[in-house]
């Protein structure tokens, strides 16, 4: 049977190793910053 709950999301089913702790913050700063910006940090975080 299919669980229909709803549940938290701790890992991307699409990027595999990609937690939601790296995109919580990212989704924030998307409400406060442009896009480029955001898309540099997130870059950053998968550099190191």
């Amino acid at each position: 049977m299919i669980e229909r709950g709803s549940r938290r999301i701790d890992e991307s089913r699409v990027l595999p190793g990609l937690g939601i702790e790296i995109l919580e913050p990212a989704i924030q700063q998307s409400r406060e910053t442009d896009q480029s910006q955001v898309g540099r940090w997130l870059m950053g975080q998968f550099q190191g």
